[in-house]
């Protein structure tokens, strides 16, 4: 139909039924083809020669592709790719949590500590998913923010952030969840706070200086 050369795997095997209740166009024949391979465990992947291979999925990365630097919001590539996609205000430790849920596999996305990237492999529509949801979390947090360094004289950090937590009950349960950040930086006996709303800053001010 699109007048593309293949080569399939004969490691790649089965039977598939596939009914459309109108014809598809043209744009959708390749990825409604890796929708259906991937259900049977095969993976289309595009060569440079324009001629596309059909392997199993488990070994889609092994010597079959070169990554590519992925940016977000950028047009992906039509069939399974890697792509590595450098992370820019959260670390690659904590985007792989968010990311765990919604992976087709565990080994789709693939962090780099070092150099906080994350090596992202999968069909077009599962990449975009995963690029999209990247986009989402990985911004500048600070943008908005205002922020209070308060230096302690009399007591230890530990002790006041122990207080502020008992203060505001649990995390999880309490109102004002998500709408300060209290870091302690303990070399200097301070307290850094985080917030959207400035006027925060000078009722943290107050319950420090009491405490």
């Amino acid at each position: 139909i699109l007048n593309v050369s293949y080569i399939i795997d004969p490691r790649v095997g089965g039977s598939v039924t596939l009914h459309t209740i109108r014809p598809i166009p043209r744009a959708a024949v390749l990825p409604t083809l890796e929708n259906i391979l991937r259900m049977s465990g095969a993976v289309l992947i595009p060569q440079e020669d324009g001629v596309y291979h059909v392997v199993p999925s488990n070994i889609a990365g092994k010597g079959n592709l070169t990554p590519r630097v992925g940016q977000l919001g950028q047009q992906l590539p039509g069939g399974y790719s890697i792509q590595v996609v450098p992370l820019k205000f959260i670390g690659a430790a904590e985007m792989i949590k968010i990311l765990e849920p919604m992976l087709p596999d565990p080994a789709a996305a693939r962090p780099d500590l070092l150099r906080n990237l994350l090596f992202l492999s999968g069909t077009e529509p599962e990449l975009r998913h995963m690029m999209e949801t990247i986009e989402m979390f990985d911004v500048d947090w600070l943008t908005g923010m205002s922020v209070g360094l308060f230096t302690l004289k009399n007591v230890d950090v530990k002790s006041v952030v122990a207080d502020f937590e008992k203060l505001f009950g649990d995390k999880s349960a309490s109102p004002f969840t998500g709408l300060f950040r209290i870091i302690p930086i303990e070399r200097l006996n301070a307290i850094l706070m985080v917030t959207p709303q400035p006027r925060y800053l000078d009722d943290a001010s107050m319950w420090i200086e009491r405490l």
